[in-house]
């Protein structure tokens, strides 16, 4: 089932529905975000927190917001993100439910799967999904039986990988600024630290780079970037180093040579533009997204 036939057919039932949009992580944020300016779509009202209410902010900066947690809805349909680490959206997405609204999750990743719709012991009832591959759709039949999934073309992927093509065209920043720009996030399981695996990766792309490299660190969204500062000290001493603040991911991938990350939707955006990409998952372990090609630091 498309997300396209919800919006047109055979109701135009999202153009006509009064939308609320309910969001924390900012990869559910940006999904959203995108799905709204591409179908034309404005939500009534925002409930935003964390990371995805400085993404929301910044594309609405007139909507009406509300960083509570959930209360009386005056909405047809909402649409949540699906966190994992926080229960904001979990709570709104059951509210919306006890409420007779029609709650869609808009699911980003099929990484930990279950922990985005288990809320105090309980797996939340939603029967409505929106998702942008099949291995997420396949993750969500196993747990909720035949639920309704709306695949849809990830729409955030389209826009940034149209902005750089746009850079690229117009010829407006410097292009390969950067040697590599390491894309950051926090550890989704226990069997690596994140901070010591992209210290060895770092360290061993400078060793094959053979003189000292210009390196980009990239926070995720809800990292405090100052959780990098003694990483970005203990690798000074090989690498040019700079902390990306106030710059979108389009500029910093535009703007590197060779991109590196874990599992971060960013890697494909970067394969998708030409970018080398890198693993920063240590050895055994692999990378989520096994449908990428990744290269060796001794390719390069």
């Amino acid at each position: 089932m498309n997300f396209e036939k919800l919006i047109h057919e055979p109701y135009s039932y999202l153009v006509d529905a009064r939308l609320g949009v309910a969001a924390h992580d900012a990869g559910g944020a940006n999904l959203i975000i995108a799905l709204l300016r591409k179908y034309s779509l404005t939500p009534k009202k925002i409930y935003a927190a964390g990371p995805a209410l400085q993404a929301f902010e910044a594309h609405y900066p007139d909507a009406f917001f509300s960083t509570s947690q959930p209360a009386d809805y005056e909405f047809d349909v909402m649409l949540c993100g699906t966190g994992w680490q926080s229960t904001f959206e979990k709570k709104h997405m059951r509210q919306a439910l006890i409420k007779g609204i029609r709650a869609i999750a808009v699911v980003d990743h099929w990484v930990n799967i279950h922990e985005r719709f288990h809320y105090e012991g309980q797996v939340i009832p939603i029967h409505n999904f929106l998702v942008f591959d099949t291995r997420t759709a396949d993750a969500l039949k196993h747990i909720f039986g035949n639920p309704n999934i709306y695949l849809e073309k990830n729409p955030y992927i389209e826009c940034t990988v149209f902005t750089i093509q746009q850079f690229a065209e117009m010829g407006v920043l410097d292009v390969d600024l950067y040697d590599l720009l390491v894309l950051c996030e926090p550890s989704r399981n226990g069997n690596y630290d994140e901070i010591d695996a992209l210290e060895e990766l770092v360290w061993e792309f400078g060793k094959n780079f053979g003189q000292k490299y210009r390196l980009r660190i990239r926070p995720h969204p809800s990292e405090n970037p100052g959780k990098y500062s003694q990483l970005i000290a203990g690798v000074s001493r090989f690498a040019d180093v700079s902390l990306s603040e106030g710059v979108s991911l389009a500029e910093d991938i535009y703007q590197s040579k060779i991109v590196a990350g874990f599992n971060t939707i960013a890697l494909e955006i970067s394969s998708l533009v030409g970018k080398p990409i890198l693993s920063a998952v240590p050895k055994p372990f692999a990378s989520e997204l096994t449908h990428l090609k990744f290269a060796s630091i001794e390719e390069l």
